[in-house]
């Protein structure tokens, strides 16, 4: 993909890019874009494709009748395709670098799974080949970003930071972005996580007081789900990871993993460094002293 007339180059991944379609209203956001350099794996463009109208099944629960979903769908299809625009296909980094790379950056990296988030990394490092600055990789997945800041850190690649990162050097860099614009784009950010954790509090309680005698005689059990509930209630995510863990990984409580499993938002804010709630709450609070040209 050809640069725009910008010094600034973003990588975005999976879940960015899918709260960014979700919050966006009318293509405002998403035409915000052309202030940048944007690039997208093409791993992870498979990624969105596969999970962006995961929400809709969730909306269409909830609202039965009233939802008309190949509407929605033909909405989020639309926006689609102008992300579809930014990809890099990695036959292409293979073609210029060749077969090793990416079983090199495994290696440098220290990272194993080959998922969005890694190939998002080998991305940004195929970028600074050709660019001569730094390159921001935004996530929302803060276990992925805490897995790859040693390695934007020591390969000088750049920084990583998330979608509220984003909306707010949209904000910067286009005069016609108001104040009253980002702040209902950091709302509407909030809500898409909030509403998961409060969903999955819900399921949880509600299997919680229907137990069965076999479950409510499980010590082990019993600590793991308290716990789990207990993070969403008070919106402490450190740890949650190992808990979704604990019953995904046996099959007798296959009931809560496949609940777990449609809720991967809540999972992603996992970080021993950044409440990303808490960090969207602070930027709407001091909304007003972000200065703008």
């Amino acid at each position: 993909m050809e640069a725009v007339n910008s010094n600034i180059f973003c990588v975005l991944d999976a879940c960015s890019v899918i709260n960014l379609i979700h919050i966006d209203q009318d293509e405002f956001l998403l035409k915000k874009l052309k202030h940048l350099n944007i690039f997208v794996s093409d791993v992870v463009f498979k990624e969105i494709k596969f999970n962006i109208f995961n929400k809709l099944d969730k909306l269409k629960t909830k609202y039965s009748v009233d939802f008309d979903i190949r509407q929605e769908r033909k909405i989020i299809d639309v926006k689609l395709s102008q992300i579809r625009g930014y990809q890099v296909l990695n036959e292409q980094i293979v073609k210029e670098l060749g077969h090793d790379f990416f079983n090199h950056v495994k290696i440098i990296s220290d990272y194993k799974k080959e998922n969005g988030e890694f190939y998002s990394a080998c991305l940004a490092l195929y970028l600074t080949r050709y660019h001569p600055t730094k390159i921001f990789f935004h996530t929302d997945d803060f276990p992925a970003k805490n897995e790859f800041d040693k390695f934007f850190n020591y390969q000088q690649i750049g920084h990583i930071e998330d979608t509220s990162d984003l909306l707010l050097l949209l904000y910067r860099l286009d005069e016609k972005f108001s104040l009253k614009q980002l702040e209902i784009a950091l709302t509407d950010l909030f809500s898409e996580y909030v509403s998961e954790v409060v969903e999955l509090e819900k399921k949880l309680k509600y299997i919680e007081s229907g137990l069965t005698l076999k479950f409510k005689g499980d010590k082990i059990f019993q600590q793991k789900f308290r716990a789990l509930i207990h993070s969403l209630v008070v919106h402490n995510f450190l740890g949650i990871g190992e808990l979704k863990d604990f019953f995904c990984n046996n099959k007798k409580y296959s009931q809560i993993s496949d609940i777990l499993d449609f809720y991967p938002k809540v999972f992603e804010l996992e970080s021993s460094k950044t409440d990303l709630l808490k960090k969207i709450s602070d930027l709407k609070k001091n909304i007003k002293h972000v200065y703008k040209l």
